[in-house]
């Protein structure tokens, strides 16, 4: 679950360099193969996120705590930062070595 934490946020911030160069390029720096490798480590963070998150599985579910989907999360799911759902799972398992399911609202240690 660490792993797959840390895999998505390298995503994040492999996405944010590749805008940044995306932008610095639109306004005339040369950023060439620069934006090209930021946007092939942010395709590389994310293929092991998703590869990860299909095996990840909640113990009391078995549904995949990362993995939202179209269905609301549980309500007893946390909140932070203006986030919920799958990020602060994310955040919570970097920060705190603990999350909980955002499908069945049961807490875990990593």
């Amino acid at each position: 679950m660490k792993l797959n934490a840390w895999f998505v946020v390298s995503a994040w911030a492999s996405l944010l360099a590749s805008i940044y160069l995306l932008v610095a390029g639109f306004i005339g720096a040369e950023v060439d193969e620069s934006l090209v490798t930021a946007f092939v480590i942010f395709l590389c963070f994310a293929s092991g996120h998703f590869i990860l998150g299909i095996y990840l599985k909640c113990p009391n579910c078995g549904k995949r705590p990362t993995v939202q989907g179209i269905r609301a999360i549980h309500p007893s799911s946390e909140k932070s930062a203006g986030l919920d759902g799958w990020a602060v799972v994310v955040i919570n398992v970097i920060r705190k070595n603990q999350f909980r399911c955002i499908h069945c609202g049961s807490d875990y240690n990593v």
